[in-house]
């Protein structure tokens, strides 16, 4: 829904806009992993990614958005760069596509397999899951 030429619309959230997440919150420290300047292939710019520092391989787009297949506050430095996460304790805060914000519990029902937990599923649009209060 969110990405350049989308042909997602509102239409195909069969699942509802009040248990669909849009976008979730995100933290990030800068440490010694990164570091500023040019990037090694400005290319990857326009693919939507960038460069990991040390390294010539892509950090691509996939890797940078925050995943749903990660839990919330994931504790190690890999969880932290790709899932979502916030400086504050207990969960994050999530935009749902019907506007709403909702704090989500780091204590929510998170299967990072199939058939995947409550959390996993609020990031489907049109899965068929049917989820109560969460």
């Amino acid at each position: 829904m969110f990405y350049l030429n989308s042909q997602v619309h509102f239409r195909d959230v069969t699942d509802g806009t009040s248990t669909t997440m849009a976008i979730g919150e995100t933290s990030w420290r800068f440490d010694s992993h990164f570091c500023a300047g040019t990037l090694a292939n400005p290319l990857l710019v326009a693919q939507g990614g960038s460069t990991w520092a040390g390294t010539t391989k892509p950090f691509l787009q996939e890797h940078v958005l925050a995943a749903a297949i990660d839990p919330i506050n994931r504790g190690d430095f890999a969880g932290r760069s790709r899932g979502f996460n916030s400086f504050h304790t207990g969960g994050a805060q999530f935009l749902m596509l019907d506007g709403s914000v909702r704090f989500i519990s780091e204590s929510i029902q998170q299967v990072t397999q199939p058939p995947y937990g409550v959390f996993q599923h609020l990031a489907s649009k049109s899965g068929g899951e049917v989820i109560g209060e969460f």
